[in-house]
């Protein structure tokens, strides 16, 4: 079989071409997923990191009241958020209904005492008026609690 030149070049056109579109049909596939994960937002992680010997906050405000508090952590989420944190709140989720958070609504909920965790020893909200808390520049937390002896029994 003689093929002429013409004949040829359109084969190898034809084949190329095969190739060229399945490269593209992949790349539309793969490289957006790739690109959504890589721009995701990580989730936020808390840790509870025990009963601290020290006291740091009381149930109402960022002042001392002879009590132990209980310690978390907390990361934020990467990239940070655009717009600033306003509120933050801890739930129990076992035994006795309990809410410390930094707003004090509802009006049983007991005060969240927050700092960085760069510079541990000076609160963020030792008033409890509202947060605005840049994710940039805070990310990451520590949070304090007034320990009524529950965190300690470990009931929460």
């Amino acid at each position: 079989m003689n093929f002429s030149a013409r004949g040829r070049v359109h084969l190898l056109v034809m084949v190329h071409v095969r190739w060229l579109i399945l490269l593209l049909q992949v790349w539309i596939l793969i490289i957006p997923g790739s690109l959504a994960c890589a721009q995701s937002r990580s989730p936020a992680k808390a840790e509870f990191l025990g009963v601290m010997k020290s006291d740091r906050v009381s149930s109402t405000r960022g002042t001392r009241d002879g009590k132990p508090d209980a310690l978390f952590s907390l990361t934020l989420p990467s990239p940070p958020r655009k717009s600033p944190i306003v509120d933050i709140q801890i739930q129990s989720v076992a035994g006795p209904p309990r809410i410390w958070n930094t707003r004090r609504k509802p009006a049983r909920a007991k005060y969240l005492g927050i700092s960085d965790s760069r510079r541990p020893s000076l609160l963020l909200n030792p008033d409890r008026k509202r947060l605005k808390l840049d994710t940039k520049r805070h990310k990451a937390l520590l949070l304090f609690v007034n320990d009524d002896g529950l965190f300690k029994k470990k009931t929460i």
